[in-house]
């Protein structure tokens, strides 16, 4: 839920946007860094905190710019 961008470059929401997407497994998510990040990771071994990660996604829907610290 936000008044983020809607669309990169776009101005953001002159109204309250919400989308629903769903929960990630933490080794699904862990699996999906691993191959994302193994060149921007200053070490190899870096692992996601199980207690304070959350990931969500996966189906073409996602925050934008501006949508942090939304309602």
């Amino acid at each position: 839920m936000g008044w983020g961008l809607v669309a990169t470059g776009d101005r953001r929401s002159q109204k309250l946007l919400e989308v629903s997407i769903p929960v990630v497994p933490h080794d699904k998510c862990q699996e999906v860094y691993d191959r994302t990040t193994v060149l921007k990771r200053p070490y190899e071994d870096a692992k996601l905190p199980r207690n304070t990660t959350i990931c969500a996604g996966g189906e073409g829907k996602d925050t934008c710019q501006g949508d942090s610290g939304g309602p």
